[in-house]
């Protein structure tokens, strides 16, 4: 056998320069995927949006308290409306919406969000005191009187009681006890425009007129 040395040569062959070079870029491209996919995992996408904060009954609250100390009713109702959207089981909210629904003269209304006060809190006094106010102004007097009754037995010193059932009276003509009631609600909580108005309601049906002006301005 005859071998030809121009045939071998042992000089490394050169390899492909471009070559090398789309190998490389293709490993980099592959390792740059991989790390993508793995951040991807981990990092939310940028472009979905956030999930928007729920706010709290109590911020409802608050606004609607605001609204009434600006003379705000209608907008003060809507407000304690979202609150008893947003936790329906506090009876005080509904109370609060009970009376603004009354004085915004809704008191049918008014008396659906007492019966909830109450269903959620049956010993609230005032749950029952803002029944007997939404029905005296449906003049269902004899409900009325009951409820103001039941309020007062839960809670002898609840001065909106004693002024609402003295507003009963005085819708019913029995002055005489009507001033009493006033009188004491005032005593339990001489700052409460309720109490005021409903002593000066008293004032006016007797005929002491100066005397009321002075109550509703109080």
């Amino acid at each position: 056998m005859h071998l030809q040395r121009g045939k071998f040569t042992f000089k490394k062959k050169k390899r492909d320069r471009y070559g090398r070079i789309t190998i490389y870029l293709e490993l980099i491209l592959i390792g740059l995927y991989i790390i993508r996919q793995r951040q991807t995992e981990v990092i939310s996408a940028p472009f979905v949006p956030t999930p928007t904060a729920t706010r709290s009954a109590i911020s409802f609250v608050q606004e609607a308290e605001a609204y009434f100390s600006s003379g705000k009713i209608s907008e003060a109702i809507e407000s304690y409306k979202l609150a008893t959207t947003a936790d329906n089981t506090i009876a005080d909210y509904w109370i609060e919406l009970a009376r603004l629904q009354v004085y915004d003269n809704n008191p049918s209304q008014a008396l659906v969000s007492a019966d909830t006060a109450i269903a959620l809190d049956e010993e609230n006094s005032m749950g029952h005191a803002v029944r007997a106010l939404a029905l005296d102004w449906l003049q269902e007097f004899d409900d009325a009187t009951m409820s103001a009754v039941r309020a007062i037995q839960l809670d002898g010193k609840n001065a909106l009681a004693h002024a609402y059932y003295a507003e009963i009276l005085t819708d019913t003509s029995r002055f005489a006890q009507a001033g009493d009631e006033a009188r004491l609600a005032i005593s339990l909580n001489p700052n409460s425009m309720d109490v005021h108005r409903v002593y000066g309601q008293y004032l006016e049906s007797v005929g002491a007129y100066e005397d009321a002006i002075i109550e509703y301005q109080t």
